[in-house]
């Protein structure tokens, strides 16, 4: 009986310290809500003064290249000048009469660890989901998303590749204008042009040292 009881003991104590391990490992997922600076430092910050468009422009897919799509749009630039929203930004309605758009997905060409963008609204209460796939992964609600030089919002030591925004109360009006996406790791896409470089320089040098071998040959 002794035995058998110092057994089960050790195998307790075993499992335990497994477990201890295992989520000694895990990082602790954290929203961000209203951070005076969005991440501590980002490896990359779309401005939206990269590739210019003409104002009240729909966006969906033009900066693609520099790793963000939106769904089913946004506009260009409508609206500035308002907390870390500074000079070409991008909003969710136009003066012409367009939107609001509600919601909005902020898609991203690859996973990210973290990311984050300025934003500020009408004083209206927000929800923020991260998505991986299609599917949430963490989630949070702002209260009350005016116009603030504390106006960050997004996730960080997440996996995800999509953040949507959705109204989920009154009030002054669902209208916002976001900047600065900042993101945890680049995820722009190589343009077709310098693709098709590569591919010719690499059977360039393929055929070199072909031709090279042969010679010695």
């Amino acid at each position: 009986m002794r035995i058998k009881f110092t057994v089960r003991l050790f195998g307790l104590a075993v499992g335990l310290a497994m477990v201890a391990l295992g989520t000694a490992g895990l990082a602790q997922a954290d929203t961000i809500n209203g951070s005076p600076t969005g991440l501590a430092s980002p490896a990359e910050t779309i401005t939206f003064d990269e590739i210019l468009l003409p104002m009240n422009t729909t966006l969906t897919n033009q900066y693609a290249s520099l790793g963000v799509t939106f769904s089913p749009n946004v506009f260009y630039s409508p609206q500035t000048g308002f907390g870390n929203v500074q000079g070409n930004d991008i909003g969710n309605f136009t003066f012409n009469g367009q939107g609001p758009t509600d919601p909005v997905t902020i898609s991203f060409t690859g996973a990210l660890s973290a990311a984050a963008f300025s934003m500020d609204g009408d004083f209206t209460p927000y929800l923020f989901e991260a998505l991986l796939g299609g599917s949430v992964v963490d989630s949070f609600t702002a209260s009350s998303v005016g116009v603030s030089n504390s106006d960050f919002y997004g996730f960080s030591n997440e996996n995800f590749d999509a953040i949507r925004i959705t109204r989920t109360g009154a009030g002054d009006g669902p209208f916002w204008v976001a900047d600065n996406i900042q993101l945890s790791s680049s995820v722009r896409t190589v343009s077709e042009p310098a693709t098709l470089l590569m591919l010719g320089l690499g059977l360039t040098t393929i055929g070199i040292m072909f031709r090279r071998r042969k010679v010695v040959a």
